[in-house]
């Protein structure tokens, strides 16, 4: 699975990376009198009504200048398109030359020069950030690789309160014995009481000593055994210190993020009340992030399941009010439509079919798109077909009033099939009928295939004793299908 996602991932990016926004940012510190550059890598739909999470990385203590690019593009992958964690902003801070840390590798200290730089940090980065972009204080993430890692393990000892995430990808260790990593009582005490994820990844085909490393970070941070410490460590067999990073990223995000799609790992069944386990929810994460479940399909649909399961119409409501929006498609408002109906809510899933129709039309007059027309089509016809499943009259003119508006053959092969079905407009319905197969577009598409066409056209012919007429379109269907045994045993009784 993780080969595949790898595969997915290398094939988006490809793509799709264009669809960040990326901009550049210089403010200026008063703490150390000079500027500070950030590049900010800005979800495509990012808006300053929402609230984001925010990761950051320092540029130059990477290896490889590309180690944020490739962070930010499998971000979007696993937001946008996997669906598997909220939009999230990257805030790359762009160092001249690595001296402003004053970090040391052999003492892990920094001097008074890179206590300076990091209070910039904290006093001005971190708000304008916050102020300006719409971060959340609540989730504010560390990512670094090499020694940006090692630098990270710095932050994690030395300064808990800046970030509350960390992902740190085979960091660096000079020597067996430095820099050290040792919990102390105060950071039991803090991360006892403080929501965390620390992520650490090593290469099997790294250094040892880098391996050792990762091992005896994984010894010592088990002494922060608690719920609110989410820790995992990993060692990679086939990754080297490169390679370690795309293959390392993908299993980090998922674990970093967990308990924004850990909920819809659960039996129906062992939940009560879908509204309270969804405010349960939501409140967990705002208690711990200070943002609310994600307004994306994947959980959309989660929700949309589980009021189904639970043949709750309320519940099914109150998730269309909270995930659907002036940016949701006609296809979101037809998932709607669709459970409503489901579970027997016949007015609520005609309006939300309607809903769907009027929202592909707007999107369509702004952007045309197949999806568009799709949605308009399926819309008028699950009305028809499955809110009208049992009242044959509504449903013809439900297809009749879809058929003036969007002039759709297929909507025809239903008119008539239905009118012959129900002994309705017989003369009309054999007219839909020749009208579908003599226009000979979409016959085999959508699962409406000419051989059924041509069988209810049969049975047409048949009440109005064309017998001639009756047969040939028996023949007809048998020619398109063999295997339609009603149309052989309708043409065997003639």
């Amino acid at each position: 699975m993780k080969n595949l996602i790898h595969i997915l991932l290398f094939v988006l990016t490809a793509n799709f990376s264009f669809s960040q926004i990326t901009k550049t940012e210089k403010i200026f510190s008063n703490v150390i009198h000079d500027s500070i550059k950030l590049s900010i890598y800005l979800p495509e739909n990012w808006n300053e009504n929402k609230k984001y999470p925010v990761i950051y990385d320092f540029e130059m203590l990477s290896i490889t200048d590309m180690n944020s690019k490739i962070f930010s593009d499998n971000i979007l992958v696993y937001s946008k398109y996997l669906r598997l964690i909220p939009q999230t902003i990257l805030v790359s801070i762009d160092l001249k030359n690595g001296d402003e840390l004053g970090y040391s590798y052999q003492s892990a200290t920094i001097n008074e020069k890179g206590e300076k730089f990091l209070s910039a940090i904290n006093e001005n980065v971190f708000p304008f950030i916050e102020s300006n972009y719409n971060a959340t204080s609540g989730f504010r993430g560390y990512f670094g690789h090499s020694y940006g890692a090692s630098f990270g393990n710095y932050l994690f000892l030395n300064k808990p309160s800046f970030f509350n995430s960390y992902i740190l990808i085979a960091p660096e260790q000079l020597d067996e014995s430095n820099p050290q990593f040792e919990i102390n009582r105060g950071l039991i005490n803090f991360y006892n009481n403080r929501y965390t994820t620390y992520y650490v990844a090593g290469g099997g085909k790294d250094m040892e000593r880098r391996q050792n490393y990762v091992r005896g970070i994984s010894q010592e941070i088990k002494k922060l055994g608690t719920d609110k410490f989410n820790f995992e460590s990993k060692i990679f067999s086939n990754a080297n210190h490169l390679t370690i990073i795309p293959k390392s990223i993908p299993d980090a995000l998922e674990k970093t993020f967990e308990l924004f799609y850990s909920f819809k790992n659960i039996d129906f069944e062992s939940i009560e009340n879908s509204i309270e386990y969804f405010n349960k929810i939501n409140s967990k994460l705002n208690d711990n992030f200070e943002i609310s479940i994600e307004k994306n399909n994947s959980n959309s649909v989660f929700f949309m399941q589980l009021a189904v399961a639970k043949q709750d119409s309320s519940a099914l409501e109150f998730f269309a009010n909270y995930f659907l929006s002036e940016n949701s498609r006609g296809l979101d408002y037809y998932n709607f439509a669709y459970s409503f109906n489901t579970i027997n809510a016949k007015k609520k899933a005609i309006d939300y079919f309607q809903k769907a129709i009027q929202r592909a039309k707007r999107d369509e007059t702004e952007k045309h798109s197949s999806q568009n027309a799709i949605d308009i089509y399926q819309s008028y016809r699950s009305i028809a077909l499955n809110v009208y499943d049992d009242n044959p009259t509504m449903a013809l003119m439900s297809l009749n009033e879809a058929y003036e508006d969007i002039h759709d053959i297929r909507l025809k092969y239903f008119m008539g099939k239905i009118g012959i079905q129900n002994n309705m407009k017989l003369k009309e319905s054999v007219e839909y009928l020749k009208d579908y197969i003599d226009d000979g577009n979409n016959n085999d598409l959508w699962g409406y295939v000419s051989d059924d066409a041509y069988y209810q056209l049969g049975k047409g012919y048949k009440l109005f004793n064309k017998k001639e007429k009756s047969k040939k379109a028996f023949q007809k269907s048998l020619e398109y299908n063999p295997e339609n045994e009603s149309a052989r045993k309708a043409l065997n009784e003639l």
